[in-house]
């Protein structure tokens, strides 16, 4: 048997015995009552998700596996694992060819290894950057990856002026300022 009761009815029948007469324990109010612990209950088929949720979560997926390529090379990068991290940045930028951060890692990672290719990196992420810059003046970050690859090419006046403009822009970045003052 089913109650619905609104939930003023229910705190009265919760505290007044005589409301709740005729309520099994544990019965749940405006439910089914519970399954006996031999009744097989079939779970419930799984919603598919439409065609637009499929995208959505597959664009999703991806943007965690660019995330974590990116951790990678950040991390191999840091660990002194050069030729690892040149392969998971160029996981990610087989993925997304313009990704700026992918692209700065992996430039400053092939100067490392002294191979020619990393400067041509990082002028790339000078063209992706400065088109940000020009479509949006108030984009920090593309202004702090600008001064990145900027300082990674020894343009240390350049730099220096977008580490800058993208503090101002974006106070709250605590690590930025250390960026800068690293060149010093």
């Amino acid at each position: 048997m089913t109650r619905s009761l609104p939930l003023t009815a229910l705190l009265l029948a919760l505290t007044t015995p005589a409301l709740a007469e005729g309520m099994k324990l544990g019965e749940r109010i405006g439910a089914e009552p519970a399954p006996s612990p031999t009744t097989t209950i079939a779970a419930p088929a799984p919603n598919k998700p439409n065609a637009t949720q499929s995208a959505l979560l597959d664009a999703a997926m991806k943007a965690v596996e660019g995330n974590l390529a990116l951790m990678k090379g950040d991390t191999e990068a840091g660990n002194k694992a050069l030729h690892e991290a040149v392969a998971a940045y160029d996981a990610v930028l087989k993925a997304e060819p313009d990704n700026t951060r992918a692209l700065s890692g992996r430039g400053m990672t092939r100067n490392l290894l002294q191979e020619g290719s990393g400067k041509l990196d990082l002028q790339r992420v000078l063209i992706l950057t400065t088109d940000q810059i020009v479509k949006d003046g108030k984009n920090a970050e593309a202004f702090h990856a600008r001064a990145a690859a900027y300082r990674a090419l020894d343009d240390y006046a350049a730099a220096r002026k977008d580490y800058q403009t993208a503090i101002a822009l974006k106070p709250e970045r605590s690590n930025w300022p250390l960026d800068l003052r690293a060149m010093e």
